[in-house]
């Protein structure tokens, strides 16, 4: 599902399992972060105050515990703890779908497919949406697993994107699987209005400008 943005508060955020300890993480979190850029996995951080590391310590953030953040679901990725005053607690968590294609592994045939129908089945798996882009089909697609060589999935996706000169990405729950230039084409446009910068523009617009700068 897709990410409601202007509906996401703190509460929104659900950590898998903690149940009525999730009010202790709710009134201790001091900023939260979300990115879903082209550019890296889809990922959403926040630092809780954790004084005398007791969250921390009771494994409140298990490295692959399941976090909820509105409908979108990530997987606790990495943990960072800071002391000095109070002690804080840095989560990393990365889009649980591709967490799941980082983990299939192993020697697998694929059959002689195109790499957006690889790409595609891939995304089916892991319950995401699929933009992608036709690609011919070129030999064989094989996942391999030996002594100096341990592809994952994911691994095989970024190959394959760079060969046929392709971006493949995830955000909001959909995997992109295509050219720059295919990208922008298909997608929905939308415009600004620097005329209304700074002139209180209705909240109802979903886009508007808070300051913008025009030289000739």
């Amino acid at each position: 599902m897709a990410l409601k943005l202007d509906k996401l508060t703190v509460e929104s955020l659900q950590v898998g399992e903690l149940g009525d300890r999730l009010v202790q993480v709710h009134e201790s979190i001091q900023n939260l972060n979300i990115d879903l850029s082209a550019d890296m996995v889809s990922q959403l951080t926040f630092t809780v105050i954790d004084p005398y590391l007791k969250l921390h310590n009771n494994n409140y953030f298990m490295i692959g515990r399941t976090v909820t953040y509105g409908d979108y679901k990530f997987e606790i990725a990495a943990i960072d703890v800071k002391f000095g005053g109070v002690a804080e607690v840095n989560v990393t968590a990365r889009s649980q779908a591709t967490q799941k294609l980082r983990r299939e592994k192993g020697n697998k045939s694929f059959g002689s497919i195109s790499p957006s129908t690889f790409a595609a089945q891939a995304a089916a798996r892991v319950g995401l949406s699929f933009f992608g882009e036709n690609s011919p089909a070129d030999g064989q697609i094989t996942r391999v697993q030996k002594d100096n060589q341990d592809e994952s999935t994911f691994d095989m996706l970024k190959k394959l994107a760079h060969k046929n000169e392709f971006r493949f990405f995830e955000a909001n729950n959909t995997m992109f699987f295509a050219s720059e230039e295919f990208i922008v084409k298909n997608q929905g446009k939308f415009e600004i209005h620097l005329d209304l910068a700074g002139l209180g523009t209705p909240s109802s617009a979903a886009f508007f400008p808070a300051s913008g700068n025009i030289r000739r």
